[in-house]
Formats: C-alpha cells, sequence, structure tokens
C-alpha cells in the first residue's frame, strides 16, 4: 500500500503529459517512481509463498518451525527494508558522483539486508527438516526443490546488488536469468507444490500420481535449470537484455535452449494433468498415500 503511492503520482504525471504535450516529466524522475513501486511488488510475490512454507513444512516434519520467533522479527525487518531498495536497478543511471553516490550508499547495504530475511527462513525451514521424520510427497518434493530454488537464485541476488558486480551485469541477460530462476524455480516450483498438497484436502481424494508428480518434478529441474543457465551464461560474457535479435556469437545458447524449453513445458502439461485428475475425481485407483491434513 506504502509503495503504490510512487507509482500512483507516476500515473498522474504520465496523465497530464498525454494530456498536455507541453508537460514533460524528467525520466530519471520517472524511473526512480516506478521502480520505487514495482520492486517492493515483486517481493511481495515472495511473500505468500514464504508462508505457504511456514504452514506445511512443519507439517511434513510433524514438528514446530525452528527458531519461528526470530523469523518473525526478520520479517518485519524485510518488510520495512523491502520499501527502500529499489535503486539497486539504478547503480550505473547517473554519473558516479551526487545523486548516484547517495544513492548507492542507501541502497546496496539495505538490498543486503533484506537477505538477513531469506537466509534465516531458509535456515529455518531447513532445520525443521533436518533430523525430523518428514513425509516425502509431491507436495513436499515440490516445496524443497522451490527452497533450493529460491536459495540458488538467493546467490545471484546477492551479486546483483554488489555495485562492483553490477557494473559487469547491468541490463545483461544475467538479469532476465536471474529473475526467471526466482520466479520459476523459487516461487514457481513452492506454488506447483501448494497445489499438490491443497488439490487433495479440498476434493477429499488422494493425489492421482505420485509417479506422474516425480516426472513433473524432474522435468521442471532438467528443464527449468537448462533454460535459465541459457540467459545466465550469456549474461556474464555480456550479452545485452531487450534485444529482440542478439548478435549471432550468442546464438548458440538460444539455440541450446529449447530443448531446456521444451522439456519444461512437457512436465508442466504433465503437472496440470495431474492436477485435473485429481480433481475431477479418476476412475483409477490412486498409487499414494493421502496427503498430510
Amino acid at each position: 500500500l506504502t509503495m503504490t503511492l510512487p507509482f500512483a503520482v507516476l500515473l498522474v504525471l504520465m496523465i497530464a503529459q498525454s494530456i498536455d504535450g507541453s508537460i514533460t516529466t524528467d525520466p530519471q524522475l520517472a524511473k526512480n517512481l516506478l521502480w520505487a513501486f514495482g520492486h517492493p511488488v515483486v517481493y511481495l510475490l515472495l511473500f505468500p509463498c514464504v508462508a505457504a512454507l511456514y504452514y506445511f513444512i512443519p507439517r511434513f516434519a510433524r514438528r514446530e518451525l525452528v527458531s519461528g520467533r526470530i523469523v518473525v522479527v526478520v520479517w518485519f525487518v524485510a518488510l520495512v527494508s523491502n520499501s527502500f531498495l529499489w535503486a539497486h536497478h539504478m547503480y550505473l543511471d547517473y554519473p558516479d558522483s551526487g545523486p548516484q553516490q547517495v544513492l548507492n550508499f542507501v541502497h546496496e547495504p539495505v538490498t543486503f539486508a533484506i537477505v538477513l530475511a531469506s537466509a534465516v527462513s531458509i535456515y529455518a525451514l531447513s532445520t525443521t527438516i533436518l533430523k525430523s521424520d518428514f513425509h516425502w510427497t509431491a507436495a513436499s518434493k515440490f516445496m524443497v526443490a522451490g527452497m533450493i530454488g529460491w536459495l540458488t537464485a538467493g546467490f545471484q541476488g546477492v551479486i546483483n546488488a554488489d555495485i562492483q558486480f553490477n557494473v559487469m551485469i547491468h541490463n545483461t541477460l544475467w538479469v532476465v536469468g536471474h529473475f526467471h530462476h526466482m520466479a520459476l524455480l523459487g516461487l514457481g516450483m513452492i506454488l506447483m507444490g501448494v497445489f499438490y498438497a491443497v488439490l487433495p484436502m479440498i476434493s477429499h481424494r488422494p493425489l492421482y500420481s505420485e509417479k506422474l508428480a516425480d516426472i513433473h518434478l524432474w522435468g521442471m529441474l532438467i528443464g527449468g535449470y537448462g533454460w535459465v543457465i541459457c540467459w545466465l551464461a550469456p549474461g556474464l560474457d555480456g550479452a545485452p537484455r531487450r534485444w529482440a535479435v542478439l548478435p549471432g556469437k550468442w546464438d548458440f545458447w538460444t539455440q541450446l535452449s529449447i530443448p531446456f524449453i521444451a522439456i519444461m513445458t512437457l512436465a508442466i502439461l504433465v503437472g496440470l494433468y495431474n492436477y485435473v485428475r485429481t480433481a475431477t475425481n479418476s476412475p483409477w485407483a490412486p498409487d499414494a498415500e493421502p496427503q498430510v491434513s
């Protein structure tokens, strides 16, 4: 709600400019307003997914969440710092003096601060699983895979936040790979696990097929990681983002990504079939135990 205000200001400026062409808006001001709204919104996609992990992982582990009270504190820190970290998208937008130094001085440490919430959360969830009687099902496998994706994408985020590294990867395909890594192999895997957990609960029947869920899982892991690597690797080599056609030196990575995309697409279709059959009362006998309720 708080960070919607900068977007409202930007929207008013754009409407005024569209009505009267003599009205102009400073591009840097517009970009600050846009990212002040946009980046916190991206982080808000993470919050409900992590909440799902806090709900389900202790139930699969059959124990309380480890360090639960500490987790509450660090997410309060994350909520506050999330409202002040947009400018790491603008490390290179100004000359290296004046406004740029102020932005960098504030936003680099704040960006690192939000890593604390992810680090403590992953520690708490992993420790909850460790030495527990963990119930491995389609849902729990996807959620743990999502935790690993969250961790590995988080390492890339730390690189993005470091100004010296950002000089090398700013506006390259590395940034695109990082976002899709987090969105697909982190948040996406968690949400797919939530579907596997919730559908049997609300339909009052077991999952249609654990075997199909395993195919779905491994197809997502092989196809998904292969896909994002085909962005990360050329990004490290300087491949620019937002180009309709990349220079020919990076054609190899574009072509290599196609089979990984095909594997991932087939895996998603298998997962959708499994969801539908679970929800529509399949006449075939299920091959798995009921999910944790």
